[in-house]
């Protein structure tokens, strides 16, 4: 019944450590990763007003004249890039026609997945994204000039040096690749990404009829002192406007993972209490065995049995148990991977052989642990002694 109850402790103690192991692995994954962008630039959002949502000219108006006014007139100030919602709603891909290099090589489905972004100038270097080949857009409209992500190019089958230069259409030639990079979650998967001129937003007049725009101001952290005046500058020009975000791209990203931060300190503590338990636990019972069998481990002391067989005999049928339960933990673990995957960063690509062997070898070392050390005090019986009592 001990070794039975031993072997149960020590199987939920595996399971759990498994999963700390694969939420570790995915904290340290998660938060040693480059997000691709400045995490202390600044993103202020802005729903603008009804008096905003008239002619795309007046938007555009409207942009430039807050954008001047955050500069405070400068226009090489280091406030500079904004752009039309990080991942707006305009539309997908737009049309790609038939002749383009993306037919034949992506679905349907992945095609119409392209997010299409509408960014000013500036952007990607405000933002300090890496540009991997070509440029970015200057200040003068090209409206066919588009840039895309390291992802686009590697799906199509280019290099970034390649990509630059091709068609995705007869409006849409590639004039950079820039790297991916996260904004709203570390662990979100990169997308395709197609950046277009701001300037074309309001030439095509693409998102009006009367939807509600928001622009995502994008602050340099050279310009974070000016952050008050930021946003005087915005409700100024339009004094209607509601700014409902105010924080830096490092707070946005952690705050995605909060819930997988909880669900970690969870499993972490429940771990370390099902490890003391198993601990306590295979203590008392071999301290039992060692009082049922004083006589048993007296005669072989007397008899010259050496150290390491005195030890295995009183803690033999543990260090079983928790073979026993390490297996049945473990193999518990390979299905409660999947459901850990839920809230576990790539908690599907952390348990495999290796992280079964590490986290057994570590179980091992608890039980031997926790055997151990009460099983030195049955070499510390006077054999002379023991017998007397019995």
């Amino acid at each position: 019944m001990r070794m039975l109850l031993t072997a149960g402790q020590v199987a939920i103690a595996m399971l759990l450590l498994s999963l700390s192991y694969m939420t570790m692995r995915g904290y340290i994954d998660i938060f040693t990763r480059d997000a691709g962008v400045d995490t202390g630039t600044r993103v202020v959002s802005v729903n603008h007003s009804p008096a905003f949502q008239g002619s795309m000219q007046t938007r555009k108006s409207v942009i430039e004249s807050t954008l001047v006014a955050m500069r405070g007139g400068d226009s090489s100030a280091p406030v500079a890039a904004h752009m039309g919602r990080l991942f707006n709603t305009f539309g997908s891909s737009g049309p790609f026609h038939p002749s383009s290099p993306v037919h034949g090589v992506l679905t349907p489905e992945e095609i119409s997945g392209i997010q299409r972004v509408y960014v000013s100038s500036g952007f990607f270097r405000t933002a300090k994204i890496r540009l991997l080949a070509g440029r970015e857009f200057d200040d003068r409209y090209r409206g066919e000039e588009v840039l895309i992500n390291a992802t686009f190019a590697r799906r199509i089958g280019w290099s970034p040096a390649e990509a630059v230069g091709q068609l995705l259409a007869p409006d849409m030639a590639v004039v950079g690749v820039v790297d991916d990079f996260q904004t709203e979650s570390w662990d979100e998967t990169a997308a395709m990404m197609c950046y277009r001129p701001l300037d074309l937003l309001f030439t095509t007049g693409k998102g009006s009829g009367g939807a509600q725009m928001t622009f995502d101001y994008i602050i340099d952290p050279a310009a974070l002192s000016r952050i008050g005046s930021v946003e005087r500058a915005i409700l100024s020009i339009d004094p209607d406007a509601v700014i409902t975000r105010n924080a830096s791209w490092g707070d946005l990203l952690g705050e995605s993972v909060r819930g997988q931060r909880f669900a970690a300190i969870s499993v972490v503590l429940f771990t370390i209490a099902a490890i003391a338990i198993v601990v306590v636990g295979i203590s008392n019972t071999v301290m039992f065995i060692i009082a049922r069998r004083t006589k048993d481990i007296a005669i072989h002391i007397a008899v010259g049995a050496e150290a390491r067989h005195v030890c295995w005999f009183v803690t033999g049928d543990m260090v079983k148990s928790g073979i026993i339960g390490i297996l049945a933990g473990g193999l518990a673990s390979w299905w409660a991977c999947k459901a850990a995957a839920n809230f576990i960063y790539n908690a599907d690509q952390y348990w495999n052989v290796t992280g079964f062997v590490f986290t057994s070898v570590a179980m091992l070392l608890v039980i031997t642990l926790a055997c151990l050390l009460p099983a030195l005090r049955a070499l510390r019986i006077e054999p002379s002694q023991a017998l007397k009592l019995e």
